[in-house]
């Protein structure tokens, strides 16, 4: 594959240029095929697009139909993984800054009411610690504990010395009746 480069083909590549409703520009067409994969409902798609439902229906059995879903499939999910990692980001700096200078906290004094930031506990910021640990993990394709099981590995062992030495033991004795073609006649 070294020099291959893939080459990703856009909702407006697949839509035909000859297809029977010329009503409609690509553009709409991929609006009504995005609309469609997100509701999953014909009518919904119509109310929201204005294309009416039995146009939707019968772009729904075309041939490109399915591949331009694929790619709309595909976008959504770069879209949705952008935002996930926008909001582990966020999640991430707003814990280390609140481990770094405390949780807000409101407290009701002489003065009135204020806010105070108030040190993360021991065990929050442990479990802050641990999960992140794992999931980065996770991430990286590593292992997220160590799990010994000698005990089985040693009887294993043991059974499979045992079959070893029961094998060797054995001798089979016999004549070849049919002797190949590689083979001395004597």
């Amino acid at each position: 594959m070294s020099g291959e480069v893939a080459t990703k083909r856009s909702i407006q590549d697949i839509i035909p240029n000859d297809r029977n409703s010329s009503r409609h520009t690509k553009e709409k067409i991929a609006e009504v095929v995005a609309t469609y994969y997100v509701t999953g409902s014909g009518l919904e798609t119509a109310k929201r697009t204005g294309v009416p439902d039995t146009t939707i229906s019968d772009w729904r059995r075309t041939e490109w139909w399915e591949e331009a879903t694929v790619v709309v499939r595909d976008e959504k999910s770069q879209e949705l993984d952008s935002m996930l990692t926008g909001l582990i980001h966020k999640a991430v700096e707003t814990s280390a800054e609140r481990l770094e200078n405390g949780d807000h906290k409101i407290s009701r004094g002489k003065e009135g009411v204020e806010v105070v930031r108030v040190p993360v506990s021991a065990r929050d910021a442990i479990m802050v610690g641990a999960i992140a640990y794992d999931k980065r993990q996770i991430g990286r394709a590593l292992p997220t504990s160590i799990t010994e099981d000698s005990g089985r590995l040693a009887t294993l062992m043991s059974q499979l010395k045992q079959i070893a030495a029961a094998n060797n033991a054995k001798t089979i004795e016999g004549e070849v009746v049919n002797p190949g073609p590689d083979s001395d006649k004597t």
